[in-house]
């Protein structure tokens, strides 16, 4: 028998599913898969915990030609039950070392608004060792990670997935939203979308940051129908150190239908009027902010 067809058979004498198996290793349920297929082979540490585990030599698993050697000298009869009976003890042993392994913390308070409470709190993470990918090869990263599938939802949500009118968290969803990822009517985050958007990388109506996508864009780079910054890019009018636009000011290049440099205009007034004249569709309110960035 090969170690693949071994593995099979001594994980179905012990009644556990793939699933448990790697829970019990710290791998995926693709691994073991992988493994009864023939497809791979564990690596050493692995198989060392399967002969613990399963109770059998690592001769046993590696020498197609090796009969089973068990570590308890039992009768026979006794030892499918025996085997059962450790496998289980193991296995309590698992999941008691991985509730160590997790924390965490919720508070929810007893003051309701709208059917939702008015402050939830509800943060869950995991410490140890998880598979990631990195080009290509599986590496056991340390560290905390986040259960983003555990949400706060209240008036003022704070967690690691938050939702509620104010919410704070690593993913915040809300009218006002701050977070690593945030989604609002008003957001700020690194990552950010929403009507009002501040962050790293923000989109929205009215955008603002390192790179702004909206529709008034304001940022190192910035691309909307409106922009200035940096470098801005837009459909209608920006205005820029670099500005490329239909209607474009810069301070050191321009491309567009109607172009000007920052030194042609005496003022910020002279800079807006001729913004106006060739976007005769654009708010002043706009012209105005194009404007206000733009050093002179």
């Amino acid at each position: 028998m090969t170690f693949a067809e071994k593995l099979y058979q001594i994980r179905r004498e012990s009644g556990m599913s793939q699933e448990q198996l790697a829970a019990a290793l710290g791998v995926s349920r693709q691994s073991v898969s992988k493994w009864e297929a023939g497809a791979s082979m564990p690596e050493l540490s692995k198989i060392l915990q399967l002969s613990e585990l399963f109770m059998v030599t690592t001769d046993y698993l590696l020498k197609e030609s090796e009969d089973r050697k068990n570590f308890d000298s039992v009768s026979e009869e006794n030892y499918g039950s025996r085997q059962q009976d450790e496998i289980i003890r193991r296995l309590d042993r698992i999941e008691k070392r991985e509730r160590e392994r997790t924390g965490e913390y919720e508070y929810i308070s007893e003051k309701r608004l709208w059917g939702m409470p008015l402050v939830h709190i509800h943060f869950k993470w995991t410490k140890g060792y998880r598979n990631n990918m990195i080009y290509g090869f599986g590496m056991q990263a340390p560290g905390i990670y986040m259960d983003f599938s555990t949400k706060a939802k209240g008036i003022i949500a704070i967690g690691n997935h938050a939702i509620g009118l104010l919410s704070i968290g690593f993913l915040a969803t809300g009218l006002f939203s701050v977070g690593l990822f945030s989604i609002g009517l008003f957001s700020v985050g690194v990552i950010c979308l929403g009507l009002l958007a501040l962050g790293v990388l923000s989109m929205g109506a009215m955008a603002a940051g390192v790179v702004a996508i909206g529709y008034v864009a304001l940022g190192v780079t910035a691309i909307g129908t409106y922009g200035t910054g940096v470098v801005a890019m837009a459909a209608k009018a920006a205005t820029g150190v670099v500005a490329v636009a239909r209607t474009a000011i810069g301070s050191s290049d321009v491309d567009g239908t109607y172009t000007a440099l920052v030194s042609d205009f005496s003022d910020k007034k002279d800079m807006l009027a001729f913004l106006m004249e060739h976007q005769s569709g654009m708010p002043k309110w706009i012209g105005c902010l194009l404007t206000m960035f733009t050093k002179m």
